[in-house]
């Protein structure tokens, strides 16, 4: 056996199937952003899609404040992290009314734009 193979066998092995969660960096664990929405999401589809992970405190799509459309983006706030985090593993690309969709935990000091 040539010494790269000894070095190499003790390596641990990586699972591919399994993502690793990011924390928070600022702000709780149980407050997800979402972008990427189609314009067409309301807030009552944010609800829907996130719901089968948890008791949703809030659902709210981010609206232009002059034009009263989806700034494309919005949040959704769970009841406890462990929801959170499996809404974020779940839904983080999933396609939303033929749109790609981003998840991550929010950061409470970001300026979202």
């Amino acid at each position: 056996m040539s010494t790269l193979d000894q070095s190499t066998e003790s390596l641990p092995q990586r699972s591919r199937a399994v993502r690793a969660v990011p924390k928070p960096r600022h702000g709780d664990a149980t407050n997800l952003y979402v972008g990427s929405l189609h314009p067409s999401v309301t807030d009552a589809d944010l609800a829907q899609r996130f719901s089968p992970f948890g008791t949703i405190l809030s659902a709210k799509v981010m609206l232009n404040i002059h034009t009263g459309e989806s700034r494309g983006m919005g949040f959704v706030k769970f009841d406890n992290k462990d929801s959170a985090i499996a809404a974020l593993q779940a839904l983080h690309r999933a396609t939303v009314n033929g749109q790609r969709i981003l998840v991550r935990f929010a950061d409470a000091r970001a300026d979202y734009h």
